[in-house]
């Protein structure tokens, strides 16, 4: 071999780096497109999830608004229920004062006709009497009398008795007034019931009944002064 430098020529190959070149470019487009349906997918997911909470919150504000109208309806239920039974109530406490004061009535009227029946039963004299006067302390106003008198007669008459009942208050001997004066109008029994008060605490020491008939005394007779308690 000579020693001469042999000079050698490599043809120039173009189409490599092409190839180059689009592989690179095929490789960022495919990265990219990867990357790009990774945050595709990472966004619809949590659209869906979105979706998911905002269907579950539809339900509990669903459920919240029933909750709530189920709460008003059971509080108005309530209220009339509490209104009812207040209206119960007092109806039946209602009732039970008129029954109270039926019976207090009915004892009373008991108790008047038995005391007609004591006063009538048997043989009724024929003449004029009082039968009974009852003096009764007031249960609030110790200077308030109240009084109940009796007075009958046994003979058969047409038309009754009339005349003027005086109720003299004699605070003594010397000292003496009128304090009650009632109309006589009497067949058989006459009941009069009042009240007297008493001034500066001057009681009585006794009472005296006059029964007159124009102006004659039919009958006057003098009771003492006995208090009893208050009626309950």
């Amino acid at each position: 071999m000579s020693s001469v430098a042999k000079l050698i020529v490599r043809q120039h190959r173009p189409y490599f780096y092409v190839a180059i070149l689009i592989g690179a470019i095929a490789l960022t487009f495919l990265i990219q497109r990867y990357l790009y349906l990774q945050e595709t997918q990472i966004q619809q997911q949590h659209i869906k999830e979105c979706k998911q909470q905002d269907g579950f919150y539809q339900q509990l504000r669903k459920k919240n608004e029933e909750m709530s109208t189920y709460i008003s309806r059971s509080d108005t239920q309530l209220e009339n229920n509490k209104y009812e039974l207040d209206l119960q109530k007092a109806t039946i406490e209602q009732l039970e004062q008129q029954l109270s004061l039926q019976q207090e009535q009915l004892a009373a009227f008991n108790k008047e006709l038995l005391f007609y029946e004591t006063i009538t039963q048997g043989d009724r004299p024929n003449k004029l009497q009082i039968r009974e006067l009852l003096l009764r302390s007031d249960a609030t106003d110790s200077a308030i009398i109240h009084y109940r008198l009796v007075i009958t007669q046994g003979k058969k008459i047409n038309q009754a008795l009339t005349g003027t009942i005086e109720m003299i208050g004699n605070i003594s001997k010397e000292e003496s007034s009128v304090i009650a004066e009632h109309p006589l109008n009497l067949r058989h029994v006459q009941l009069i019931e009042g009240q007297i008060k008493i001034l500066d605490n001057n009681e009585p020491e006794s009472i005296t009944i006059t029964i007159k008939q124009k102006k004659k005394t039919l009958l006057s007779q003098s009771f003492d002064w006995q208090l009893n308690p208050p009626s309950e």
